[in-house]
C-alpha cells in the first residue's frame, strides 16, 4: 500500500458502530496491524466496558492500560502503550473496574487530548457498540470515522442511528460549553440547535435541512458555521460478513439515500469484508488474519478499505 507522501501529522480513525459483535475489533486490529508496515501506528480499545482488544493481538494480560493514567498510575499515555509481537503499539483497557464504562467528562477530556500527544503517524480507536456521548465524542475527535455493519437489519439501522446521533452530538457540540467557536456564545441559537435535535417535545426536525432553514430564518449570520460543520462531517461505511457482494448493495444505498435526504451529509462506502472461515479461525486462534492469512481474501479486502479511507485524506 503507497503511503501517498509521508504524513506531516497523525491521523486519528475511529472504527464504530452502534451494535456489539459485529466484528469491530478484529477489523481494526488488522487495519492498524496493516498501517503499522507503512507508519508507526497505535490502537486504543475505547470499548471502556468490555475490552478485549488485546486478544486479538494475542497479549492474554497488559502491563498497563486506560485505566492505569486515569488513575495517575502511569504519568502519561505513551508510558501506557504496550510492544505488540506484531510491531504496533496497543493501549488496552480494563473492563474489570466498577464504572470503567462510564468515565466522567473530565476524565474523558483528558483521555481525548492525551491520545492527541501520542507520537505516532496512524491511531486506531476501537470504540463500544453504543451511542454514549463517551462514544461519540471520540468517534467525532477523529480525522476518519468509519461505521461498520453487517446485513443483519438490526446491525444497519443501528448503523444508520449511529450516524445521526453522532452528527447531532457534532452539532451541540459546536454550541456546547467546551467549544472554542464564537456562536456558541449565541444562547437562542443553542436552544434551536438544542430542540431540533435532543428535544422529546415535539419541537424536533424531521430532516436536517429544515434545521438549517429555522437558523437562516433567526441567526442567518451563523448559518456558514453551521452548514459547514453538516457538511465536514462525512463517515466511511464498512459491511461486514457480506456473503454476496449484491446482498450489500441495497443497504449501502439505503444507508447513503436516507443519510443525503434526512441528514444532508454523504456517507462513503469505503468498502465490504466477506464472511470467511479464516476470520473464525484468526479469533480462535488468537492471531490476526493479516499476520496468518497475509495474502488472504480478508487482507485484500482490508488494503481495499485502507487505500479509499486514506486517498484523500
Amino acid at each position: 500500500m503507497s503511503t501517498d507522501n509521508q504524513r506531516n501529522r497523525k491521523k486519528v480513525i475511529a472504527v464504530g458502530g452502534a451494535k456489539g459483535g459485529i466484528g469491530k475489533s478484529i477489523f481494526a486490529t488488522n487495519l492498524a496491524l496493516l498501517l503499522s508496515s507503512v507508519g508507526k501506528t497505535v490502537i486504543i480499545d475505547l470499548d471502556l466496558g468490555g475490552a478485549n482488544l488485546h486478544l486479538y493481538l494475542g497479549e492474554t494480560s497488559l502491563r498497563w492500560n486506560i485505566n492505569d493514567f486515569l488513575n495517575r498510575k502511569v504519568p502519561t499515555l505513551q508510558e501506557a502503550l504496550v510492544q505488540s509481537r506484531y510491531g504496533l503499539q496497543l493501549l488496552g483497557g480494563d473492563s474489570s473496574q466498577l464504572g470503567s464504562a462510564n468515565i466522567h467528562s473530565s476524565l474523558k477530556l483528558k483521555l481525548l487530548k492525551a491520545i492527541q500527544q501520542i507520537d505516532a503517524d496512524y491511531i486506531i480507536l476501537d470504540l463500544g457498540g453504543d451511542t454514549s456521548y463517551n462514544m461519540l465524542d471520540f468517534f467525532l475527535a477523529s480525522d476518519c470515522g468509519i461505521v461498520l455493519t453487517t446485513c443483519d437489519p438490526a446491525s444497519y439501522l443501528d448503523a444508520y442511528n449511529f450516524i445521526k446521533v453522532s452528527l447531532f452530538r457534532k452539532l451541540n457540540l459546536l454550541l456546547g460549553s467546551n467549544s472554542q467557536d464564537i456562536i456558541s456564545k449565541n444562547s437562542a441559537l443553542k436552544k434551536i440547535v438544542h430542540e431540533a435535535t435532543l428535544s422529546r417535545n415535539g419541537s424536533r426536525v424531521k430532516t436536517i435541512n429544515e434545521l438549517l432553514k429555522r437558523i437562516h430564518e433567526t441567526h442567518p449570520h451563523d448559518l456558514p458555521i453551521i452548514s459547514k460543520a453538516v457538511s465536514g462531517f462525512t463517515p466511511y461505511l464498512v459491511i461486514n460478513r457480506v456473503r454476496d457482494e449484491r446482498s450489500a448493495e441495497p443497504i449501502i444505498s439505503r444507508i447513503q439515500e436516507v443519510s443525503k435526504r434526512v441528514l444532508s451529509i454523504e456517507v462513503k462506502h469505503a468498502g465490504n469484508l466477506g464472511y470467511l472461515e479464516e476470520i473464525e479461525d484468526s479469533a480462535r486462534d488468537l492471531i490476526p488474519v493479516m499476520v496468518k492469512h497475509p495474502q488472504g481474501r480478508l487482507s485484500q479486502e482490508i488494503r481495499h478499505i485502507a487505500r479509499n479511507i486514506l486517498k484523500k485524506q
